[in-house]
């Protein structure tokens, strides 16, 4: 608010006086005794958009976001991927299987990612069987233990990942037997 009387700021910049500016009115014009009329057309009433608002006619908005890679899908794609990750760290290969065949047809993107940890599944698949045969030996159940622990890791890594709409980094161990 401006007061009456009171000198005009500063221009640091040189760019003179301001427009519709008056020295000693403060906004309020003492010769008609009261403020200036309204604009053309009136003030904007609540709930309408004012004039330099927002994107206007002819200026782009502001689109997709970057960085999402491929899975522009719905939330229920994202969360079938989210359990085929999550699944398979915690069950085996049984949860991206399932996912991988009821959703292989449906979406391409669940269908590479369920296909991504089912392939790393079957690698730890064959890890388990490895450590069950070397349980003979005390080492084979260390093993099994630490395999379950990095497949849950990376599972759980993979899988929130995906749930965020990010892509994510591939498997420690990644082959293409089921594409």
């Amino acid at each position: 608010m401006a007061y009456p009387n009171t000198p005009p700021p500063e221009d640091p910049y040189n760019q003179g006086q301001q427009p519709g500016y008056q020295q000693g009115t403060g906004g309020y014009d003492a010769q008609s005794g009261g403020y200036p009329p309204p604009p053309a057309g009136g003030y904007p009433q609540q709930g309408q958009p004012q004039p330099g608002y927002g994107p206007q006619q002819g200026q782009p908005g502001y689109g997709p976001q970057p960085g999402y890679g491929p899975q522009q899908s719905g939330s229920d794609d994202r969360q079938m991927a989210f359990f085929a990750h999550l699944g398979g760290g915690i069950l085996g290969f049984i949860v991206p299987l399932i996912v991988y065949l009821v959703k292989k047809d449906q979406s391409p993107w669940v269908r590479q990612e369920s296909a991504a940890a089912l392939n790393f599944q079957l690698i730890m698949l064959i890890g388990y069987m490895i450590s069950s045969v070397l349980s003979i030996v005390f080492i084979g159940v260390l093993l099994w233990a630490g395999l379950f622990v990095f497949s849950l890791i990376c599972g759980i890594q993979r899988g929130v990942a995906v749930n965020r709409g990010e892509q994510a980094k591939p498997y420690p161990f990644n082959v293409d037997w089921v594409k």
